[in-house]
């Protein structure tokens, strides 16, 4: 289920102008999603994993690396 939700957001941001900053904020990866979201996000940008919480995960550009 969730890597259906994850490929949703995938195809509905595809066409629309985003900024690296909101996709990121766009792909929130839990457990055995997070492989999806790497692969997903791989020919993005340089994409850092950052651990918010035990057991979650969100992702976020380097750019915003230092805001954490």
């Amino acid at each position: 289920m969730g890597l259906n939700r994850l490929d949703e957001l995938s195809n509905k941001n595809a066409h629309v102008n985003k900024s690296r900053e909101d996709i990121a904020q766009t792909f929130s990866c839990v457990g055995s999603v997070i492989e999806k979201c790497s692969l997903a996000s791989k020919n993005s940008c340089a994409w850092r994993e950052v651990e918010v919480r035990p057991r979650s995960k969100v992702w976020t550009s380097k750019k915003d690396i230092n805001t954490y």
